[in-house]
């Protein structure tokens, strides 16, 4: 059944609304993630959504100037494709695909069990969809999730 992924991603932004709205922290999403629709579990896309959001914050924290955080998004034949992008940290010398791995993490120790990125790539491999990191345009780096499309003109 489609869901709307705007309604997915504004309940995953109300649920980070206390770190997004950390000072240093700017929020922009674009109107094509909003009006897009895909197929999967409301609860577990947001889960993914809210495991990327934080990361992002999370890698903007404690950084000179303001850290910007960019959700967008287009089709790609049957699939949307959503990405979240941030000018934080990057992935240091993390390949992309180890960055992936549980348990791996770029924050200082005892700020999270590497698990979030690795949970996020099981879900969207459950729905039917792909996962991957890759580094930002404006430094630091872009979750890319793609989920099959709920648009009824496929």
């Amino acid at each position: 059944m489609p869901l709307s992924l705007g309604e997915a991603i504004d309940n995953a932004i109300a649920l980070m609304r206390g770190k997004i709205d950390a000072p240093g922290i700017t929020l922009e999403v674009q109107d094509a993630s909003r009006a897009a629709s895909v197929v999967g579990d409301p609860i577990l896309v947001e889960q993914v959504l809210v495991n990327l959001l934080s990361n992002a914050v999370d890698a903007n924290r404690g950084r000179r100037g303001t850290g910007e955080i960019e959700i967008a998004g287009a089709r790609a034949g049957p699939d949307f494709v959503l990405t979240i992008s941030d000018t934080g940290i990057g992935l240091g010398d993390l390949a992309p695909e180890v960055a992936i791995d549980p348990f791996v993490s770029t924050k200082s120790a005892g700020r999270g069990m590497g698990l979030g990125l690795s949970i996020s790539y099981n879900i969207a491999r459950d729905l039917n969809g792909d996962f991957r990191l890759e580094p930002g345009d404006k430094g630091g780096a872009r979750a890319v999730l793609q989920l099959p499309s709920g648009d009824s003109n496929d």
